[in-house]
């Protein structure tokens, strides 16, 4: 809020007469807000722009041309930054509706006429194609839209509500799911019983009567503009899957990636696309009940797509300070499938292959002594590929040890991990211990200190009648001055 819109508010409470009105923020949090509030422009995301802007005509240009759609955003009164214009272009081109010389695509041209996020719209065209589109369809736009439930302040009526919500969700531990089974519920009863009974309905199940208004005409304008694009989703074979959960959440997957988080066995924690650690929100159904993905991970891998990310503060080193909202559980094969373009790493396929060629050879009788060689190799490349697979924890790791001097930065394992200060002075890893682990070099970052160091302090000690000091910095070699033999 801006102090623009306090004032407005306050003008609301006194337009046909005398009233008071109050804010729930000190006057010392009043001073402390922004003047006005920021221009959408600089709030939303620009691929939607970007694409209609690229539809329209009106920027056909590519990358730093004169006519591209960085030198058309900047004649805005308040133009965004070019790295965001320019970040929102490479997100266009990895959904397809843009080539790579950023022309306007068959998908982009169709994804452009909907009212929806270019990634919600995607899935919906390819939910016609795989036998979906109306669940999918609602789907989508009860994503676009805000969440209608509606929380309590009592306590036993919180537990009322969520418990409404997981009797509602059929099992799918899916958030977007369970609106759209909301919003299925309220509109046959407001189409076969009346209007009467869908408000009852709403206040049931703690849903905002006109949220699920909106969200019904929402839904109704974006089928019409489907079939001015040419695609009919109410004939069979748009709907021959359309019972499928399993395939409902993929496509919720495939239009949420890259928003994604990603834990494996004996973690609790996870990973964003950018290494951030999250844990999933009270709000969301699976952090209640018997959800899998609330305690600690007893599975390979656990993928949970989400639509936001909200911040608050978490104790301990290794404690996420980020909570997922309205998350979605997604099969690690589908989003291989759905989310995006496949590509071989040579070492796992090199690992493959020499697992291969060891389990025939010791199958074939062949000499014992070769045999072993061979599956120690592929046991090192199998090593190798998976130091490669996990090379975003490298990331993190070479985020955390990042040195203001490029030539002594990273956390290797030839030389000590030090980050440098601006004044020189070497300083211990602060990388933490998953972190350390992943890469294997425990001698080297060892909980922020190297093995064997002292904390800032000179000790004196007696040697044969001499006297020898011995000054130790942290993270850095020891030093002996005028030792004596």
């Amino acid at each position: 809020v801006s102090r623009a819109a306090a004032r407005q508010r306050k003008g609301r409470a006194g337009r046909t007469r005398a009233g008071v009105c109050f804010h729930l923020f000190s006057r010392r949090r009043h001073s402390n807000l922004a003047p006005f509030r920021d221009p959408e422009l600089l709030r939303m995301p620009l691929e939607e722009v970007c694409l209609q802007a690229k539809s329209l005509g009106l920027a056909p240009g590519m990358r730093e041309e004169p006519d591209s759609v960085t030198t058309f955003l900047t004649k805005c009164m308040d133009p965004p930054h070019p790295l965001a214009a320019r970040n929102a272009v490479e997100s266009l081109m990895s959904l397809d509706c843009l080539d790579e010389r950023e022309a306007v695509t068959p998908l982009g041209a169709v994804a452009s006429r909907l009212a929806l996020p270019p990634n919600l719209a995607r899935a919906v065209l390819m939910a016609n194609m795989l036998g979906c589109a109306t669940p999918v369809l609602k789907t989508a736009c009860v994503m676009g839209y805000r969440d209608p439930f509606v929380m309590p302040n009592d306590p036993e009526q919180r537990r009322h509500a969520t418990a409404r919500r997981l009797a509602m969700a059929h099992g799918v531990l899916s958030d977007q799911v369970v609106v759209l089974r909301a919003v299925e519920a309220y509109s046959a009863l407001a189409a076969g019983r009346g209007m009467r009974q869908a408000v009852a309905f709403c206040d049931e199940n703690f849903l905002s009567f006109s949220g699920m208004s909106m969200l019904v005409d929402i839904i109704k304008q974006t089928e019409r503009e489907l079939e001015q694009a040419g695609f009919n989703t109410k004939l069979y074979d748009s709907n021959r899957n359309a019972g499928s959960q399993a395939l409902l959440c993929s496509m919720v997957g495939m239009a949420l990636y890259p928003s994604v988080g990603v834990r494996f066995a004996e973690q609790t924690n996870y990973f964003t696309e950018k290494g951030r650690r999250a844990r999933v929100h009270a709000s969301s159904i699976n952090s209640q009940g018997v959800s899998p993905y609330r305690p600690k991970c007893t599975v390979p891998v656990q993928v949970l797509g989400f639509q936001n990310l909200t911040q608050f503060n978490a104790m301990g080193v290794n404690a996420a300070n980020l909570a997922m909202l309205a998350t979605t559980p997604i099969a690690p094969v589908m989003m291989l499938l759905l989310a995006g373009d496949a590509w071989e790493d040579p070492g796992a396929t090199q690992a493959i292959r020499s697992r291969e060629r060891a389990a025939s050879d010791v199958e074939g009788g062949d000499d014992a002594g070769a045999a072993t060689d061979e599956a120690g190799a592929a046991a090192a490349a199998a090593t190798a590929a998976t130091a490669a697979a996990s090379r975003w924890r490298c990331g993190r790791a070479a985020r955390w040890c990042s040195a203001r001097r490029p030539t002594r930065s990273g956390c290797t394992a030839s030389r000590p991990a030090t980050r440098w200060s601006s004044g020189g002075r070497a300083r211990p890893c602060r990388a933490p211990t998953s972190t350390r682990r992943a890469l294997g070099t425990p001698g080297e970052c060892s909980g922020g200190r190297e093995r064997g160091s002292r904390s800032r302090s000179a000790t004196r000690s007696s040697a044969r009648g001499g006297r020898s000091r011995r000054r130790t910095t942290r993270g850095g070699p020891t030093r002996r001055e005028g030792e004596i033999e």
